[in-house]
């Protein structure tokens, strides 16, 4: 997973390739720059040795993350019918490695969700801090030469605000679980960088993405333990209703955000910096194929009047757009199947609460960033992340059955359950 990450940042480093005009159009769009596809490649084939030399211990996790399978196959069936059937290949490549890069993180940290979390906040925050000395310091590129926002080394202002939002929570996760002093420490400076990184990005939707993610990372590893558990539920089912109303009405009636006079008080105009005209070029191309969209290649075959758009700035469209309504359907399935093991799963287990509210969070980001199902992309392998845990956790309550002795005596039983024991052995 660490050098999955870095191999992410590195688009700061050496710059995105625009997908439009003749790169687009042969294909080649995504080859010009072979140095990420090396390291990304090294990640794909070290986690694939890695659950291949344990495969009997995993074989029960990757049967049950078939949907996520299913997500990878459809996207690969869609080379029947994109224009650019090359670009598919490669991309459904990456989403295959990410899968097993996300179901090697989660398999290698056993029962201990605790140190996938710091292998996170350690690797997003070092980019973080480095981002926030690189403005501070004055580095080339670090800052917006137009508004004035802050780039770090991420890439652009976005990308440092939503590596900031996920570090933030990240950072509240470990503060507030058991642990040494030295460690909260650390994630107590990591959490007060990341805000000031947050802060200086100007990205409303991340800042609305960190303030759900650690309110609910704190909701549920400090305020359960003075209020009720029930409680807690309800609000967080709550929480996940309103966010799937906001996000059917987002996505079928984009046109509503055209007279949006309150966005003034953000510093945005009423068209969501010119969001709303793409999501209105998108909403058009899902219409004209709205059942199994234009296939999965990165908007390539139709960015049109765009020219270098790299998404729809809407996750839900964007996935509209390049799957139709049946990638849609696939994807809301796994995430409400994730987001109820994982209340349960939460309601044992706090440290949970990171993977459960990341979900949450990221149902809310979607609306004006769109990561879902999108290649190399950290938020989609968190995502990954999120929907095996869930599934882990599954795995390991079928193994406790009452005849299982030997399960049984390796489980740690809290409240007549077994929570997480380990797998791995």
């Amino acid at each position: 997973m660490a050098i999955f990450v870095v191999a992410c940042g590195l688009a700061g480093m050496f710059g995105e390739v625009a997908i439009s005009g003749g790169a687009a159009a042969s294909g080649r769009g995504f080859t010009e720059d072979p140095r990420r596809l090396i390291i990304f490649g090294l990640a794909y084939v070290w986690a694939l040795v890695w659950l291949l030399s344990r495969f009997s211990d995993v074989v029960k996790l990757a049967q049950r993350i078939w949907l996520l399978w299913v997500l990878v196959a459809y996207a690969a069936a869609s080379m029947l019918w994109s224009p650019i059937p090359f670009k598919v290949f490669i991309n459904c490549g990456h989403y295959a490695g990410e899968t097993l890069v996300a179901l090697a993180a989660v398999c290698a940290v056993r029962d201990d969700l605790r140190r996938l979390v710091m292998l996170l906040v350690t690797v997003l925050g070092s980019t973080v801090v480095v981002s926030v000395i690189a403005v501070r310091l004055g580095w080339p590129n670090s800052l917006d030469a137009e508004s004035g926002r802050w780039a770090g080394i991420a890439g652009n202002a976005n990308a440092l605000g939503f590596t900031s939002a996920i570090v933030l929570g990240a950072a509240a996760n470990i503060f507030l679980a058991p642990g040494a002093w030295f460690v909260r420490l650390g994630s107590a400076v990591l959490g007060v960088a990341a805000a000031l990184a947050l802060r200086g990005s100007g990205s409303a939707t991340s800042l609305i993405f960190g303030l759900v993610l650690t309110a609910g990372v704190v909701w549920f590893q400090f305020g359960r333990n003075i209020t009720n558990t029930g409680i807690a539920t309800r609000v967080a089912t709550a929480v996940v209703i309103v966010f799937l109303i906001a996000i059917v009405a987002i996505t079928f009636m984009p046109q509503a955000f055209e007279a949006g006079t309150w966005l003034g008080m953000l510093g945005k105009d009423g068209t969501l910096t010119g969001r709303t005209y793409i999501w209105a070029y998108g909403w058009n191309l899902f219409q004209q194929r709205p059942w199994f969209g234009y296939g999965f290649d990165s908007l390539a075959s139709v960015i049109g009047e765009f020219g270098k758009l790299g998404h729809m700035h809407d996750g839900y469209l964007d996935l509209l757009v390049r799957g139709g309504i049946v990638a849609v359907a696939l994807y809301l399935v796994v995430l409400v199947r994730a987001i109820y093991r994982l209340m349960k799963l939460t309601a044992r287990m706090p440290q949970a609460a990171f993977w459960l509210m990341f979900l949450v969070g990221d149902m809310a980001f979607e609306v004006a960033e769109a990561t879902l199902m999108r290649p190399v992309n950290i938020v989609w392998l968190l995502f990954l992340i999120s929907a095996i845990v869930a599934e882990k956790d599954g795995v390991l309550q079928q193994a406790a059955r009452p005849d299982d002795a030997r399960v049984r005596s390796r489980g740690h039983p809290i409240g007549g359950r077994v929570a997480f024991p380990n797998l791995m052995r």
